[in-house]
């Protein structure tokens, strides 16, 4: 046999040497220190084992050091912030407390919330714009009225600034065309002024969009207006939809006037037309 396994000892069968010094070193000894066990166990094996009467420990020979079996280098479990329960013995548990916690406004910009993922069940963390309902908003105007003109809005854009107007990630735009900043669902919105002083069968403004980076598009929005008369007129206008963008390199809009006589102004200002985009949830 070998010290710390087990043998069927058969009545009157002979023990020989090896086999009780087998049996010697699976006991457990008992000396005061590792001092007095290494002067007593000349012959120790790796496993050996004796009690440390001045530590109060069990203590194992790994073949070159006594290695204590019963002690850890935890004594306490303490609950921190936000947390209640701990202890310093047993079996502790720690409980979430809420009311532990500083009460303070939250910095859609910049904090950050925890959340376990449901595809690997791991705990990370994540942009608090991203679970909320809107993570950005973003408005644009054109920068001068558009007279008479049927083509592609491609000049004079700027974005409306201010923590009152928009916040959140920034749209871009070149040539009037817009680009995305991530991927998500965009509400997409148009208020147009229009001034007119002929019968106009039909005035027609519109955001395009593409999906494969304008080697073609289709139409998002549209608003008409239409009138019968000649007298001078303002008419106001509005159409929202929500947009998929997928992959921010190829989904993308722009705006055109269609059907202006050379009288028909689109008006644009701050204060008059303009275009919002607003982000209202994440793919």
């Amino acid at each position: 046999m070998t010290a710390g396994s087990w043998k069927d000892w058969a009545q009157g069968e002979l023990v020989t040497e090896s086999g009780f010094q087998d049996i010697q070193d699976s006991v457990v000894f008992i000396y005061a220190s590792e001092a007095a066990a290494n002067a007593a166990l000349t012959n120790k094996v790796e496993g050996t084992i004796f009690y440390d009467t001045t530590a109060d420990v069990l203590k194992a020979w790994d073949g070159s050091a006594w290695i204590s079996a019963e002690t850890g280098d935890i004594s306490s479990v303490i609950a921190g912030t936000g947390l209640s329960g701990g202890g310093t013995s047993g079996d502790v548990t720690l409980n979430l407390n809420l009311t532990n916690l500083s009460a303070v406004d939250v910095d859609v910009e910049s904090d950050d919330i925890a959340f376990i993922d449901a595809t690997d069940n791991s705990s990370k963390k994540t942009d608090i714009r991203k679970i909320q309902g809107v993570s950005m908003f973003d408005r644009w105007y054109v920068n001068g009225d558009i007279t008479g003109t049927n083509a592609d809005i491609t000049a004079n854009w700027t974005q409306v600034t201010g923590t009152l107007f928009t916040y959140g990630e920034d749209m871009s735009e070149s040539s009037g065309i817009f680009t995305f900043p991530s991927t998500g669902y965009y509400k997409i919105g148009m208020y147009i002024l229009v001034d007119k002083s002929t019968s106009e069968t039909l005035i027609r403004l519109r955001c395009n969009y593409t999906n494969d980076n304008f080697s073609s598009q289709g139409t998002l929005l549209t608003i008409d207006f239409k009138s019968q008369t000649t007298n001078t007129e303002r008419m106001v206008g509005y159409n929202e939809k929500v947009f998929k963008v997928s992959d921010t390199s190829t989904d993308k809009l722009k705006f055109d006037t269609s059907s202006f006589n050379p009288t028909t102004v689109m008006k644009n200002s701050i204060t008059e037309s303009n275009f919002h985009f607003i982000k209202v949830r994440e793919l």
